[in-house]
């Protein structure tokens, strides 16, 4: 009798080691499938799920991974979110989204205005940062897209005004300031007509100075180069911007913006929405007056699969 109820409970413990190992084999194939969590690799979220499910068996517990083990579907569709329009947003980050792709772009500063045969200065690009951000599902986080500065005014045998700074592009923790304004023709920060500065790492660029008399004005700095220094009665170049391709196509950003000739009535061409591009600066003929140019707006964009 006793040899007989031994082998039952054999056969069911037995019975019962077969059903927990087939749990396991199954958990193991899961895992295969399915994507892990940021800072997991494929051997460390297998090795944690599969050696917690042994460990229970051989406790005669339950196979089942803690509650605290999640598996997380591979995210697949690439999808890109633009912030175009100048205000303040919300964006939520989607489920099973830890990471994402951003550009973020400051307002590009208004161009340096001009009166009686001289130029004012470019403005300076708005700051240009890309990278990666760590996120979490389901926060929200801030976003804000930056206008830029208005161009200085002219009057002709008065007068002229600098040009007005852009404003800052923000996602989450990443700040992108905007250009400085360029200077208007009576005032240069250094020697007249003078290029502004280029970005230096989380500084935007600053415009260019004025030309003074008879001078053109300098160019406003760019986020890859300084603006260049005016030419006598030529103004000088804006600095150099930088490329990206975060969009599907490539587009530069961050472009100072150009110095106003002298001797002429000039103020170059309007800015490019969305590139945060320094207004051209204004030149003026003898006796007259000229507004410059408004900076460009930034923009936000955020790349991610979800």
């Amino acid at each position: 009798m006793s040899s007989s109820v031994d082998a039952k409970k054999n056969k069911l413990r037995d019975k019962s080691s077969n059903s927990r190992l087939n749990s396991i084999r199954k958990t193991t194939e899961n895992v295969e499938r399915l994507s892990y969590p940021t800072g997991y690799s494929k051997y460390t979220w297998e090795k944690n799920t599969i050696s917690t499910a042994l460990t229970k068996s051989r406790n005669k517990g339950s196979v089942v991974p803690p509650k605290s083990t999640a598996y997380y579907p591979m995210p697949t569709e690439l999808t890109i979110d633009t912030y175009s329009l100048i205000g303040t947003y919300s964006w939520k980050t989607p489920p099973y989204t830890y990471v994402v792709e951003y550009l973020v772009v400051g307002g590009g500063g208004g161009g340096g205005g001009a009166y009686n045969n001289a130029g004012g200065g470019g403005g300076g690009a708005g700051l240009v940062l890309t990278g990666t951000l760590n996120v979490y599902p389901g926060v929200t986080y801030t976003i804000t897209v930056g206008d830029g500065g208005e161009g200085g005014t002219g009057t002709a045998n008065v007068g002229s005004t600098n040009g007005i700074g852009g404003s800052s592009s923000v996602f989450a923790t990443i700040v992108a300031g905007g250009g400085g304004g360029g200077y208007n023709r009576s005032y240069s920060p250094g020697v007249s007509g003078v290029g502004g500065n280029a970005a230096y790492y989380l500084t935007a660029p600053t415009g260019g100075g004025g030309g003074g008399g008879g001078g053109g004005g300098g160019g406003g700095g760019g986020n890859s180069s300084a603006g260049g220094i005016k030419s006598l009665t030529t103004g000088g170049a804006g600095g150099s911007g930088v490329s990206s391709i975060i969009s599907g196509v490539s587009v530069t950003y961050g472009q100072g913006g150009r110095g106003g000739n002298a001797g002429s009535i000039n103020n170059g061409v309007a800015s490019i929405p969305n590139t945060g591009n320094g207004g051209d600066g204004a030149g003026a003929a003898s006796g007259t007056g000229v507004a410059a140019r408004k900076g460009a707006s930034g923009i936000v964009i955020i790349r991610y699969l979800k």
